[in-house]
């Protein structure tokens, strides 16, 4: 495997939560703490919303996610003799 930085689960949370979690670009770039067009230049002047409901929905789509991840299906016992 490759070594890797902390920027790179960024970026792939990033890519997941825009492609299959259909969460809007701006908004991931919010909960990145990033300034995308939606906020720099002129925009950023009079857009100084937060998209403090936005983001705690796409963090919590997110964490869904991940949960389900993690619990998966549920395995059978197995019986030792």
């Amino acid at each position: 495997m490759a070594p890797w930085v902390h920027h790179d689960l960024r970026r792939s949370v990033a890519t997941h939560m825009a492609e299959k979690l259909d969460i809007d670009p701006h908004i991931v770039e919010a909960v990145l703490n990033h300034l995308s067009g939606h906020k720099r230049g002129v925009a950023g002047v009079y857009n100084k919303a937060l998209y403090e409901r936005r983001k705690r929905e796409a963090l919590d789509r997110r964490g869904a996610y991940v949960e389900a991840l993690v619990s998966g299906p549920a395995v059978p016992a197995v019986a030792w003799s």
